[in-house]
Formats: structure tokens, sequence, C-alpha cells
């Protein structure tokens, strides 16, 4: 699926370069204004070791559409046009389909999970939040804090460490994921609850994943 996207979007830039080739200075802008922004954004993520998200380039999209509409008008045959100008809105379509259908899409159910902490997480309990805290803390109104991993000791510190000092003196620890690429794209943090700790409960909601680990220290 990815393939047949980059050939049809690729197809259309590229096309789009072909139409404007008599209008060099908007084609030059237009190519500034959709390279720049991405090449640099990438570039600082990667320096930076954080995680790169397009809507981090969204003020490139203007450009972009004006693109791709250029490699749709460029062609002569009005038919080809409708097909071509079909298959983006087609595409489009089923994205949206599935953003407001599919679980797998959906904006991360921050609502069910907070209320799930609140009846399941105890007094003596901690929650861990690794990735994102989103709106979570909004919907989430229990007594225990919301503890993104990001403050959990110090980055310099083994993780092991960081865990061990969290961990001490509390019942069951709850791991928390929203996004967890964001800051844990190897999944470090699970994979050394799930060798250190019990497993005794999950819990999942669109875009929300929770363990629940017993503290046996």
């Amino acid at each position: 699926m990815l393939s047949i996207l980059a050939v049809l979007y690729g197809g259309l830039l590229f096309c789009g370069l072909i139409a404007l080739r008599g209008y060099r200075d908007a084609r030059l802008l237009l190519v500034l204004w959709v390279s720049v922004p991405v090449l640099c954004t990438f570039g600082i993520a990667k320096s930076l070791d954080i995680f790169y998200d397009v809507r981090y380039v969204a003020m490139v999209l203007p450009a972009y559409l004006l693109l791709v509409g250029a490699g749709i008008v460029g062609f002569q045959s009005r038919a080809f046009q409708t097909i071509l100008l079909c298959a983006v809105l087609a595409v489009h379509f089923l994205a949206l389909r599935n953003y407001y259908s599919d679980p797998q899409y959906a904006r991360e159910d921050a609502r069910s999970a907070g209320r799930f902490l609140e009846s399941a997480a105890g007094p003596k309990d901690a929650i861990l939040v690794v990735g994102t805290l989103s709106s979570l803390p909004y919907y989430y109104k229990g007594s225990l804090p919301l503890v993104s991993f990001s403050n959990v000791g110090e980055g310099a510190q083994p993780l092991s460490e960081r865990l061990w000092k969290f961990t001490a003196d509390r019942d069951r620890i709850w791991l928390v994921q929203i996004r967890p690429w964001q800051m844990d794209r190897a999944g470090k943090v699970k994979a050394e609850l799930d060798g250190t700790l019990a497993l005794v409960q999950s819990q999942s909601f669109p875009g929300v994943e929770i363990y629940a680990y017993h503290n046996s220290k």
C-alpha cells in the first residue's frame, strides 16, 4: 500500500515540477517551501535524538498541495485528470474513514484510560507514563501523580537503577504507554519491568496500553 501511495504522490510531485518548468521562480519557491522545513526539522530531530513527527512540518502543506495540483492539471486529458483527482480523494476518504471508525487509527482514548486508573490503582501504587501524557492528566482525577519517565531519575543513570528507585516501596507499578516511540522506541522500559517485576494485569484502549506489575522487592 505504501509503495502505491509513493508512486501516486511521488509521480504527481514530479509531474508538478515538470508542469511548472515555465514558471521558474514559482517552482523554486515551492521546492524550497517543501524541502527546507522538512530537511531542517528532520536534521534537528536526528541530531537531538528526539521523535520526528510529521505535524512539525505542517507549514509545507499548502506548497505540497499546489505541486500535487500542478501535477494533475499538467496532463492534457481531462479524463486522466479526473482519474488522478479521484485517486487522491479516494486515498483521503479511506484515511478519514480509518481515523473515525477503526480503533487502530483513532486518537488516544485518554478518557477511558484515566477512569480505569482511578478505579484500579491503589494508594500505595505508582503510575509511570512512557511516551506523551497527552490529555491523560485532564481526564485522570485520581490521587496518584502521573509520572513521566523523562522525570524519573537522571538520564545518565542506568535504566535499571532509575526504575529501581522509582519502584521502591510501591505495591504495584502501573505502566501507561501512550505513543511510547516518542520516548522509548526500543521498548526498554517495559522490557526491564517485565524482567524484574511480575505482570499481574493489562488493559488496552485505543492508543493506550496499561500494564500493572506487582512489586515483590
